[in-house]
């Protein structure tokens, strides 16, 4: 009986050590294909469409041109979004 307790935990430790091994060079091999992470944000736009749509999904109203958020309710506050439609004299669509 003895034999048997001591054979397995000698084929454990032996298993355990081979995993631990394999893992260190996997880590090994990952770091050295890591690059640096760069995140691009993109400038903020202004242009864009407002549309509204009626309870049955359809789409009631649209405007599109130059769109200021002057508040986007985050702070508790009502939004308040204002639309200056494609005629605006100041209005150049890119």
């Amino acid at each position: 009986m003895k034999i048997k307790i001591i054979a397995g935990l000698f084929i454990f430790t032996a298993v355990f050590c081979l995993a631990s091994c394999g893992s260190k060079e996997n880590k090994d091999k990952q770091t050295e294909k890591l690059k640096p992470l760069t995140i691009d944000i993109p400038d903020k736009r202004q242009d864009g469409s407002l549309t509204m749509v009626d309870t049955e999904g359809n789409n009631y109203l649209q405007f599109d041109g130059i769109i200021h958020i002057k508040n986007d309710g985050s702070n508790g506050e009502p939004i308040k979004i204002v639309v200056y439609q494609n005629e605006a004299e100041n209005y150049e669509f890119n």
